[in-house]
């Protein structure tokens, strides 16, 4: 059977849409690949936690954006329920995989700074744990429902948890970055100046901006079963590639690693060594 394409081709607007998404994913697949190659290509940056954090959003967010070929070019609705033409939630649980590394990233840096002893606890071999684990999780509660799919009670127990979760997890985001932002304010400016503390100050700026992004990407996509409930007025998209919200939330898998890059000079300095100049190397020849 043919998959038909998300929108009809006999139109110019349908036409640059489906370009502007095929565009969309290979900026979301370069820019993470780059950030990606840079970081396991270069030592120093990988015996940072806070590079280990970087991978794994940049793993998920890389293959959101090759995932968006198939949901955006072709008449794909992962979520919500009931889906069509769907990919058994692996591409949906993406996205919610970088938003649970992103708030670890956050406790990460909150830890670095509010209990040096304790950090050193927090060791390379521990964050990757953390990692496996939260990948884990957030793959495991797409299980139940995937193996019972006609189960009206378990779509409704699945529909309920990712919910809760995600509220709360947005929750624990805002409260983390209300910390992070005093701590970068007052904390820092009472240690004497030091290269350390600079470090740690861009730093964590960085992770609250990307995780700000991340939650002016989602936010809207979230409140809109609410809005939809209570007014009554509801956006009904036919397929992802159609869906404004879907898109946004996409959004911020290509925001965060922008942020990442913009927001540290090791790494941009490593993307440089380690990806452009070997490719402007190679094109030369």
């Amino acid at each position: 059977m043919t998959l038909p394409l998300s929108v009809s081709s006999d139109s110019f607007g349908n036409v640059l849409l489906l370009i502007f998404h095929a565009v969309f994913a290979t900026a979301i697949a370069m820019v993470n690949g780059c950030v990606l190659i840079a970081i396991l290509m270069t030592h120093s940056l990988r015996r940072e936690n806070r590079f280990i954090f970087m991978v794994s959003t940049s793993i998920s967010d890389c293959l959101v954006g090759l995932g968006w070929y198939y949901e955006g070019i072709f008449d794909v609705k992962d979520l919500p329920y009931p889906t069509k033409n769907g990919t058994f939630y692996i591409l949906s649980t993406l996205t919610g995989v970088s938003m649970i590394i992103l708030v670890a990233a956050q406790v990460e840096r909150y830890i670095a700074v509010t209990s040096p002893f304790t950090y050193e606890k927090i060791t390379r071999g521990r964050t990757i744990t953390v990692c496996i684990v939260l990948w884990t999780w957030a793959y495991g509660m797409a299980v139940p429902i995937n193996l019972f799919k006609d189960s009206e009670i378990v779509i409704k127990m699945h529909s309920i948890t990712t919910l809760v979760t995600t509220v709360f997890t947005i929750f624990v985001m805002l409260v983390l970055n209300i910390k992070l932002f005093l701590i970068a304010k007052n904390q820092l400016k009472r240690d004497p100046p030091s290269l350390e503390r600079e470090n740690k100050k861009s730093s964590i700026q960085l992770i609250i901006v990307v995780s700000s992004t991340f939650l002016m990407c989602w936010t809207p996509a979230l409140f809109l079963p609410f809005v939809c409930n209570m007014l009554g007025k509801c956006i009904i998209s036919q397929n992802d590639a159609t869906n404004i919200f879907a898109i946004l939330m996409k959004s911020s898998s290509l925001a965060t690693p922008v942020l990442y890059i913009n927001g540290s000079s090791a790494l941009k300095d490593a993307i440089l060594k380690t990806v452009w100049r070997p490719c402007c190397i190679f094109t030369h020849k």
